[in-house]
């Protein structure tokens, strides 16, 4: 178990953590931290990544504007390119909501 990489966090309820001693080693409380590519805050807000999420579809969406504006390519090939855009940022989405779930189911 690498103790430099490990983090406690308080999923909210309760006052927020604080460090604690496992097994002599010190391991750091946070506020926020990305797991499985959500990130996850103590306060259970997910405005944040809400934003971070459409600030990653958006920066993917216009890294893609010279095929955009490419008038060689035919109506048909830029689909092509943005329907697997939109399934993997649609599937980030619903993989980071059943994480959200899974959360919850435990918390209870």
């Amino acid at each position: 178990m690498s103790w430099t990489k490990t983090k406690v966090q308080n999923l909210g309820s309760g006052l927020p953590s604080s460090s604690l001693t496992v097994d002599g080693e010190m391991v750091e409380a946070v506020e926020e931290l990305v797991y499985l590519s959500s990130k996850q805050t103590s306060d259970g807000d997910r405005c944040l990544e809400i934003m971070r999420r459409i600030g990653l579809a958006s920066a993917v969406m216009s890294s893609l504007r010279k095929v955009w504006n490419n008038r060689q390519l035919c109506v048909d090939t830029k689909i092509h390119v943005y329907i697997p855009c939109t399934c993997a940022i649609c599937s980030s989405l619903w993989v980071r909501d059943m994480n959200a779930v899974s959360l919850r189911h435990q918390e209870t």
